[in-house]
């Protein structure tokens, strides 16, 4: 399958978070399979209509103690951009929301009502945002990436992140000369930066090449104190353009993912992995079930095992059978997802927790 098999010309909205660009890469990825792309954002920026506006909500603070004012105008203002946005077409072949628990359930009927097939895909933990088990009903197919979120409801259904192919690149040649041996970027939290640090202690043990980014999404306490404690570390105030990650992704030789601790989901930096053929070091110990994982391409980081990453490193990136290639590409994720022949089922695989 490749990007021009696709039949085009239907019509789809696309409603997702704007905190960073997945959106993006869809809208290009569906674009180039021949879709009428809508986008619909979960967040618009807000501005007073005039300065009386903004003197009655000071207004109704003080005097009032009413703290609601403003989040009324935000969601009145919202609401007209959700129908000005749908209204753009007279109805949609598909309706595809990401992180559904972003929009409220009274605009989600309004996109299935001019909707065919109204989809929505969970890239989380559905225990970290409950908000979102009041909203799976709504949808024709609802997807979630983790196992352990299977069985919850009978709309429920399976799929794995996937990569994008906008650039054309699938079939992209290993690099043998990266300016990286490792590379890391992620957003900070507590966990995952204590194996990150002992990651340094390893490379610099080692005399190992390797670029680790580090995203603080918010009030960090002592933020300042570890920013200095830690100079091999970059620390950044928002997330790269994809572009320029996977520019960093390319060149490099080992990629490191290291999972959150609310979900058992395989992250997008696995598939990242898979298609630019690039070793994978991971703390997800389930990545072993799915039918890609090879000892030679991944390694599953514990406590105790750090010393066995010199073999892992030391072996060469073992090429897979296309088919897998192309399973997890954007192309057959959303042809699986949206029910469109030809595909290839994507199953999550069964363990235990």
């Amino acid at each position: 399958m490749s990007l021009n098999d696709h039949t085009p010309l239907k019509k789809i909205l696309l409603a997702a978070p704007n905190h960073f660009d997945i959106y993006h890469l869809m809208q290009k990825d569906l674009i180039a399979l021949g879709y009428d792309v809508t986008i619909v954002l979960s967040e618009i920026p807000f501005q007073y209509n005039n300065f009386l506006q903004r003197a009655y909500n000071f207004f109704r603070k003080v005097v009032f103690k009413d703290f609601n004012f403003k989040k009324k105008l935000i969601h009145e203002k919202y609401k007209n951009y959700f129908n000005e946005k749908i209204s753009e077409q007279a109805e949609f072949d598909y309706a595809l929301f990401l992180r559904a628990d972003l929009f409220d359930s009274e605009l989600i009927q309004l996109a299935k009502a001019k909707s065919n097939k109204l989809i929505s895909y969970h890239y989380d933990g559905l225990k970290r945002y409950p908000g979102i088990f009041g909203k799976i009903q709504l949808f024709d197919k609802f997807f979630v990436f983790d196992p352990e979120d299977l069985g919850i409801d009978e709309k429920v259904s399976p799929v794995t992140n996937c990569y994008f192919e906008f650039n054309s690149e699938i079939n992209y040649q290993h690099n043998n000369h990266p300016k990286n041996n490792f590379y890391y970027l992620g957003s900070y939290e507590e966990n995952r930066f204590a194996i990150l640090k002992k990651l340094i202690a390893f490379t610099k043990s080692r005399n190992i090449s390797a670029k680790f980014e580090i995203l603080f999404t918010k009030k960090i306490k002592n933020k300042e104190w570890i920013i200095k404690k830690n100079p091999e570390i970059t620390f950044i105030k928002s997330f790269r353009k994809y572009e320029s990650y996977m520019d960093l992704v390319k060149n490099s030789k080992v990629i490191i993912d290291l999972v959150v601790a609310d979900h058992n989901g395989l992250s997008f930096r696995v598939f990242e992995a898979l298609k630019y053929k690039k070793k994978l070091i991971t703390t997800n110990q389930y990545v072993k079930y799915y039918d890609f994982y090879d000892s030679n391409n991944i390694f599953i980081l514990k406590e105790d095992n750090y010393n066995d990453l010199d073999e892992f490193l030391a072996s060469e990136y073992k090429k897979l059978d296309q088919k897998l290639y192309e399973k997890y590409g954007f192309t057959n994720w959303s042809n699986y997802i949206l029910d469109i022949a030809p595909h290839i089922p994507i199953h999550l695989p069964s363990y235990d927790y």
